[in-house]
């Protein structure tokens, strides 16, 4: 007598076998027919989900309490053996192959494109609290900003220096429409003493900040334009104080600043 996983492993050889006989447009016709038709699809998925709640209800808080546990494990367990495997696969690849991997997926104008609109939409249908709690989540903490200046400053000058390089080639990063807009500001009434480097354009990083604007008539002193999406306010700070260390004195603008009377209120005094 066969057990249940040896019947599943022939039938599926089986499966694979008649699958691998017959035509193209056999294929085809009987694809169009089952899962890729629509009525079919659903159907097919509301009755597994049918099942599967019914199949829930019977169980005990225990079983479920198992399952879940087992099924977070597996989760964990496929993550670790994904990882793995991208790892050596990305490390076979040669810098020219990555940079084409990356030109050819991410790194396309309608990738960026797609991302940004994706990106724009969420931000947009957020409710002010959840555009409050986003900002105050992980990625944007004081815990996980002191993480990243503690590896940051585990770097050689030389692995920031190529760090940073690397980082904005692959970015291909432009200048923002807020940045614009101070550009044009600082164009019209202080001409000749800002230029922009945000996109590292007079390569002036200062242990690894790049702020947006700098000063090159004589004066050390930088600007940052800064997006609430992405930037705190208890980021102005230390962001401060670190141009500060090095003899930079910075002026904070936030993105609804960006207008003719709040930037003369702000830049007035500079240049």
């Amino acid at each position: 007598m066969k057990s249940k996983e040896e019947l599943s492993k022939i039938a599926s050889q089986n499966a694979k076998k008649l699958w691998s006989s017959i035509s193209k447009e056999e294929k085809a016709k009987l694809l169009n027919a089952t899962i890729l038709n629509p009525d079919i699809r659903n159907a097919s998925k509301e009755a597994r989900s049918a099942g599967l709640k019914k199949k829930w209800a019977e169980t005990t808080v225990e079983e479920r309490a198992i399952r879940v546990a087992n099924a977070k494990a597996g989760v964990q367990k496929a993550k670790g053996k994904k990882s793995d495997s991208m790892k050596k696969y990305w490390a076979s690849k040669s810098p020219e192959e990555r940079q084409a991997h990356y030109k050819k997926t991410i790194g396309t104008k309608a990738s960026k494109a797609k991302v940004a609109k994706s990106v724009k939409q969420i931000w947009d249908d957020y409710t002010p609290e959840q555009r409050k709690a986003r900002l105050n989540n992980s990625s944007h903490s004081e815990k996980a900003r002191l993480g990243r200046v503690a590896n940051w400053e585990k770097l050689s000058p030389d692995e920031k220096s190529n760090w940073i390089k690397v980082h904005l080639r692959r970015r291909h990063w432009k200048m923002t429409g807020i940045e614009k807009t101070v550009s044009i500001y600082l164009d019209k009434y202080f001409p000749d003493e800002w230029k922009y480097n945000g996109c590292r354009n007079h390569n002036v990083v200062i242990n690894g900040k790049i702020p947006d604007f700098v000063n090159v008539n004589g004066k050390k002193a930088v600007v940052e334009v800064l997006g609430k999406y992405w930037h705190k306010l208890s980021e102005v700070e230390p962001l401060k104080r670190h141009y500060l260390k090095y003899g930079f004195n910075c002026v904070i603008i936030w993105e609804d600043e960006c207008n003719e009377v709040d930037l003369r209120r702000i830049l007035g005094g500079q240049g």
